[in-house]
């Protein structure tokens, strides 16, 4: 349960500790990208699992997405291709493990009700924040990042279950047969 007076850093200490005891999870998630441009947010819904070392797989619609950590597959059935290209050279990977562990070292933490808030103390995240919500056994509920822009994304997790049984297979993706393959390695 939640302590109430605990400093920011320590709520983060719990988060980050609750977050390191799993060795993968499963979940729902959903996502709405809000632009400042646009009246009209965009929002998916689908499957997430996460292994450790930045291991993901993401589904929905007719797409898929997957890193092992060292590379990026992104399969659109629909279009019936997959480009595979290296983590870092992909723009769309992003980093569960060193938004929990990296980013709060470049920020200011602010304890708040059931989140916490974290500014970038510079310009080298390319965010103007970050809010980690968490429930009350600092389980990782919903992630907001706003950029300078002021782009709002929103990843919200449900139904997650931290004794899913993983697989290291579920994080490649092997073409099907007669899918064009595009790879940027």
């Amino acid at each position: 349960m939640m302590s109430i007076g605990m400093s920011a850093q320590e709520l983060l200490s719990k988060v980050q500790e609750r977050f390191d005891s799993m060795a993968s999870f499963s979940c729902d998630f959903n996502q709405e990208i809000t632009s400042a441009t646009s009246t009209q947010s965009i929002i998916l819904k689908g499957k997430f699992v996460y292994s450790k070392r930045d291991k993901y797989r993401i589904e929905f619609n007719n797409k898929i997405i997957v890193s092992d950590g060292v590379n990026f597959w992104s399969y659109d059935k629909r279009a019936g291709q997959i480009i595979i290209s290296r983590v870092e050279d992909n723009p769309l990977n992003f980093s569960l493990n060193s938004l929990i562990f990296e980013y709060p070292k470049q920020c200011e933490i602010i304890e708040e009700p059931g989140k916490i808030k974290l500014i970038p103390e510079d310009d080298e995240l390319g965010l103007d924040y970050i809010i980690i919500f968490f429930d009350e056994n600092y389980l990782i509920k919903k992630v907001t990042l706003a950029d300078f822009d002021n782009n709002i994304y929103t990843f919200e997790l449900s139904n997650i279950n931290s004794s899913a049984k993983v697989n290291n297979g579920m994080f490649v993706i092997n073409p099907p047969k007669g899918v064009k393959v595009i790879d940027l390695r």
